[in-house]
Parts: C-alpha cells; sequence; structure tokens
C-alpha cells in the first residue's frame, strides 16, 4: 500500500481493526473495519492497494465494539446501542438493547 493513498483518507487513530473475508471460502482478507473515535470506516483491497467503501451494509455512522463474519458468511457489527445483521445479499437488520 502507499503512504500517498493513505494520507487522502482522512480519520483519527483508530480504535479498533478487524480484518475479514468476503467469504468463509476467500483464502485472504478482502475488508478493513477502523472504528474511529465517533464511526466506523470501511476499507476494501482492489487491484492497486485499498479503497473506501459504503456498500457493505454496516452502521458507519457509530463505533463498532465488535464486527465478524458467520458460518453463513452473513456480518454481524455490535453496536453501543444493539448490533446489526448483515445477510449476503446486504439487507440488514438492526435491534436495539
Amino acid at each position: 500500500m502507499k503512504v500517498k493513498e493513505l494520507s487522502t483518507i482522512r480519520y483519527h487513530q483508530p480504535q479498533e481493526i478487524w480484518c475479514l473475508k468476503n467469504s468463509e471460502k476467500d483464502e485472504h482478507d478482502r475488508m478493513i473495519i477502523l472504528t474511529l473515535a465517533n464511526k466506523t470506516l470501511v476499507l476494501t483491497t482492489t487491484a492497486t492497494g485499498f479503497s473506501q467503501t459504503k456498500e457493505t451494509g454496516l452502521e458507519e455512522d457509530s463505533i463498532t465494539i465488535h464486527v465478524g463474519r458467520l458460518q453463513d458468511d452473513s456480518l454481524v457489527q455490535i453496536l453501543p446501542t444493539g448490533f446489526r445483521h448483515i445477510r449476503t445479499d446486504k439487507t440488514a437488520r438492526t435491534m436495539r438493547f
């Protein structure tokens, strides 16, 4: 990854970082999820490095306490106010505490 590419992404020190595959069948991780002071940032791999994406179904306007991929390739995101289950078709259900 080029330093110049990272410098174009404005963010503060990440509080948490996760790397996830798009599918359990993938050999390598394809997403980097960063929890910042007040939001979540999602980066995906590209042919030349990493790119920010908003097409994962993850809630980005809140911090993420934990995120993980389930056996059926769906995602679960733990938020301060509840959790979000994102299916492979990107439909999501948010449950509040």
